[in-house]
């Protein structure tokens, strides 16, 4: 199949010194952002928060990772990876600020999926790093991820399905879940994150020659009831040949909240939907 191009130029935004918001004892924290706009076609990107008040930085913009499929099935990284725009800035008295980043135009009709992260590095006036910043966005028309809270089977079951993919082809699938869990009204609430950097589950899916698959991730099975408890999923698909990312999405459900009558007991997100990520 032959591939479909777009456009992508990278441009420079017009830059000032920062925008600086009012009162020091209002600080926020320092996020990345990234964000791919279908409606305007543009790819944008932010770097808001607090730094030292009267310094000088550059503040150093770089496509860090992402990769592409186009509506015809071709799979390939971004050409962009690895290009950086760096903007000099001095931050007032006022230590919030708001830069302005790159800007990319892009065809988002081209893609049946299109993922991309910015890094952020923020320099002093020697070259050295005083912090970074990742952001995330994505487009994804074909992938569905799924996180169903099951109170009577006391399961919560994850699982993903695509469309419109070439067949006779393996994927990976990669679930990473957090859980957020009180035993009790008078109880701690403990949250579980995996910050290993390793997929929880990961399975190998061959798509038959018609492009839809399923994968059931996992079956959490949960003993007693308890006072509250909710769980996130975020699935990452692999094209197992390249090893790039061709699809993602993310999914939440409640499976107990003794808090209100009735908890929310299915959750589905489309890959579309993924927020930026800081």
């Amino acid at each position: 199949m032959r591939m479909r191009s777009a456009l992508l130029a990278l441009t420079m935004a017009t830059f000032g010194t920062g925008v600086l918001s009012t009162g020091t004892a209002n600080a926020a924290p320092l996020k990345a952002s990234i964000t791919c706009d279908s409606a305007s076609n543009r790819i944008s990107t932010r770097l808001t928060g607090a730094l030292v008040p009267n310094f000088t930085y550059t503040v150093k913009f770089t496509v860090w990772t992402g990769s592409r499929v186009t509506t015809g099935g071709a799979i390939s990284s971004l050409p962009e990876l690895g290009s950086s725009v760096s903007v000099p800035m001095t931050t007032g008295s006022d230590p919030n600020v708001d830069v302005a980043g790159y800007t990319r135009s892009w065809n988002a009709a081209d893609y049946a999926y299109y993922g991309e992260t910015v890094r952020v590095t923020v320099l002093n006036p020697n070259g050295g790093t005083v912090a970074e910043r990742d952001a995330s966005c994505s487009q994804d028309k074909r992938v569905t991820v799924q996180l169903r809270c099951a109170p009577e089977a006391h399961t919560v079951t994850a699982t993903t399905a695509g469309v419109n993919f070439l067949g006779n082809r393996s994927v990976w699938t990669e679930y990473v879940y957090s859980t957020t869990s009180q035993s009790s009204a008078d109880g701690l609430r403990f949250t579980r994150h995996n910050i290993s950097g390793r997929p929880d589950v990961t399975h190998s899916v061959t798509v038959p020659e018609s492009g839809q698959w399923s994968d059931t991730g996992y079956v959490h099975e949960l003993s007693g009831d308890p006072y509250y408890y909710d769980e996130t999923v975020t699935v990452i698909v692999r094209d197992r040949l390249s090893n790039l990312v061709v699809g993602q999405g993310t999914a939440y459900c409640v499976y107990a909240d003794n808090r209100i009558s009735t908890p929310t007991a299915r959750g589905v997100t489309r890959g579309q939907a993924w927020p930026d990520m800081a």
